[in-house]
């Protein structure tokens, strides 16, 4: 039987993007912001899909790459 999904079209910028806040806040120290195991179980799998459909490149400069791609992607967002 299948199961009814919601589909969400990203760019791989905005995959990019949502992935690295997404593991941000699954790590240790957000773990009070969730009202049940559930929430953060969600979004590890969402994390996980991000992960393997995005191209992320995992290495020492990701933090230095991301920040990068937020700038790019907000200034063209915003016309600038």
């Amino acid at each position: 039987m299948n199961k009814p999904g919601i589909n969400i079209e990203l760019t791989n910028t905005e995959g990019l993007i949502l992935y690295e806040f997404i593991r941000r806040i699954t790590s240790e120290e957000y773990k009070e912001i969730y009202n049940h195991r559930a929430e953060e179980s969600v979004l590890w799998d969402i994390e996980c899909i991000l992960e393997k459909t995005t191209r992320i490149s995992m290495n020492k400069d990701f933090e230095k790459e991301m920040v990068k791609v937020k700038e790019e992607y907000i200034n063209q967002k915003e016309g600038l």
